[in-house]
């Protein structure tokens, strides 16, 4: 979802604002390192890791809820370091609990992923751990 926003700053704040004071913020995302990777491959690096305020653009088919349709679109997605996403939320406010870090993902929306465990995916024929997800909590 994050990389969506063209701002995590402006994101962050709203977060804060409409959370209690006391109030927990939880999410779990796909980690930013897997924005690097070649949507075909996989273990190839294709896209840069930090910021730019020109978003990547791309022509896509179907939709993450149905890879098949019959449905083309121009998509635009920004790249968000974990420390920017960290820095933001900070930034808001908030006090982070804890931050953790999955080597595989729960949804399997990438070619280059494989079931490695019931629910779990990840990347196939790689030799090394990957994060491919990971969750913060902070409170108000």
């Amino acid at each position: 979802v994050l990389e969506w926003l063209p701002d995590l700053q402006r994101w962050a704040q709203l977060v804060a604002r409409y959370l209690k004071p006391g109030g927990k913020f939880y999410m779990v995302e796909f980690h930013p390192f897997v924005g690097m990777l070649d949507d075909d491959v996989g273990q190839r690096i294709e896209y840069d890791y930090f910021f730019s305020p020109e978003p990547i653009r791309s022509e896509e088919q179907g939709s993450y809820a149905d890879p098949e349709a019959d449905f083309s679109h121009t998509s635009y997605v920004w790249a968000h370091s974990l420390g920017e996403t960290v820095t933001a939320l900070i930034s808001a406010g908030l006090r982070l609990e804890f931050l953790h870090e999955f080597p595989y993902s729960v949804y399997n929306c990438w070619r280059f992923l494989e079931e490695s465990a019931p629910g779990e995916y990840e990347i196939v024929d790689s030799k090394h751990a990957m994060p491919l997800m990971f969750s913060i909590r902070a409170t108000r």
